[in-house]
């Protein structure tokens, strides 16, 4: 209806935003993976220090769990389905590439989607993403591109 660009724009914004909260997950599972005889305490210290850099604006209001790193509970897949939320954050990222990319040439974007959805597995994932134009999530400078390329395209 008449909110359909809000609407939009707040499903962008929430893409954009979970990209960092993806990589703290993933990267809270690194060191607990590594480190598996750290205690509850030590658990809820790096995920605190985590917060630190991927979301310095959190502010728990004094609430004793969660402000002492406790947040890290709330997050199923770290139980249910550990590693999982890195593939979020890899599609978020390619999915962000071709919006931007489709607001240029939505026909030629279409285009390398579509032969991106061919190779299927076929190779590995960074080989794939080259062969049809993408930049990998992987790579150094491609997040801040990409998020200057959105800003540009969100300021239009």
């Amino acid at each position: 209806g008449d909110r359909e660009k809000d609407y939009f724009k707040m499903h962008q914004e929430d893409a954009i935003l979970f990209v960092p909260d993806g990589c703290m997950v993933d990267e809270f599972q690194h060191i607990i993976y590594d480190n598996p005889d750290m205690t509850p305490k030590e658990r809820k210290e790096a995920w605190k220090e985590l917060e630190k850099t991927y979301r310095p604006e959190m502010d728990y209001e004094d609430d004793p769990f969660f402000g002492e790193g406790g947040f890290w509970q709330k997050q199923l897949h770290i139980f249910d389905l550990p590693f999982y939320y890195i593939d979020y954050v890899l599609a978020s990222v390619v999915a962000m590439q071709f919006k931007v990319w489709m607001n240029k040439d939505f026909d030629d974007a279409w285009q390398h989607y579509l032969e991106l959805c061919k190779l299927s597995a076929k190779d590995f994932y960074e080989n794939e993403l080259a062969q049809v134009g993408l930049q990998s999530p992987f790579k150094d400078g491609t997040i801040e591109k990409l998020a200057k390329d959105m800003e540009r395209e969100t300021l239009k």
